[in-house]
């Protein structure tokens, strides 16, 4: 019996809740912050212009670009009030509100994953884990999770085809990485790397540089404008931080920043662009 139980290879240790909750992903960080605002203990020093901000950013985040009708003459100054604030969120994307609404719960309780309530969500988050070391780290600032202690760089793949609907997603995700508290003092260079079928590389890595400056400049005017509505606006942190109403370039970054192109459906490119993140 002793040899057959020495023979059995050893099993990972079960992935606690909390280690979940610090690496919990989207949209899954969404609903949890969404359950515990509405079933968890009141915010502290909530205001009506709070409530209404967090109602249209869970309104944008649902059920994307405002599709209620304006308040007629006889509706209620709070109802105005919501509309206008869901009319003011625009074309924000549903994952950007989602990010936005959860930056919003961490200004009013850092310490929200740590309800109880929401032990047997993140304990059957866990369990879909294979392993602890799978779960990937994530950025801040809305997307929990830390970062290694260093990064050699910061790499980015996005799509010639998809740049239209998708640039959005892209620089939220960018603007999170690029604002984290652990890159202001050594940041990393930045690869952005297009995959295109265009016969001349120069003009997808233009377009593709273009769509996401001007996606970083409203993520940034977005994220700058929520924070302040609440009256409890954060410093912007880390290379990207910059005046809101001013666009956004990658010139900012200094030169650590280079676009290349690639196609995936050419192998001979591909390994070009994996010798290039090796080196």
């Amino acid at each position: 019996r002793r040899a057959a139980a020495a023979s059995v290879p050893d099993l990972p240790p079960p992935i606690s809740p909390s280690r979940v909750a610090r690496t919990v992903s989207y949209p899954e960080k969404f609903h949890l912050a969404l359950k515990y605002a509405q079933e968890g203990p009141p915010l502290p020093n909530l205001s009506d212009a709070d409530r209404i901000l967090l109602e249209a950013l869970q309104q944008q985040a649902q059920s994307g670009e405002c599709n209620k009708a304006r308040p007629g003459m006889w509706d209620s100054a709070e109802e105005k009030a919501k509309y206008d604030a869901w009319k003011k969120l625009g074309t924000m994307s549903k994952a950007e509100a989602m990010h936005l609404y959860v930056q919003a719960i961490e200004v009013f309780d850092d310490q929200w994953l740590k309800w109880r309530g929401l032990r047997e969500d993140l304990q059957t988050l866990a369990g879909g884990v294979a392993s602890e070391q799978a779960i990937p780290q994530a950025a801040s600032n809305g997307t929990g999770g830390e970062l290694p202690p260093v990064l050699r760089a910061l790499v980015c793949v996005v799509d010639d085809d998809a740049m239209a609907t998708r640039a959005n997603e892209a620089a939220g995700l960018l603007y999170d990485m690029l604002t984290h508290a652990s890159l202001e003092q050594s940041p990393p260079p930045l690869l952005i790397a297009v995959n295109s079928s265009e016969a001349t590389p120069g003009v997808a890595t233009a377009a593709a540089r273009k769509a996401l400056e001007a996606e970083l400049t409203r993520v940034r005017l977005a994220k700058a404008t929520a924070q302040g509505a609440s009256g409890r606006s954060r410093a912007a942190r880390g290379i990207a931080a910059g005046d809101p109403n001013q666009p956004f370039t990658f010139d900012q970054l200094g030169s650590g920043v280079e676009f290349v192109a690639c196609s995936a459906a050419k192998p001979g490119e591909v390994s070009q662009f994996v010798q290039k993140i090796a080196r």
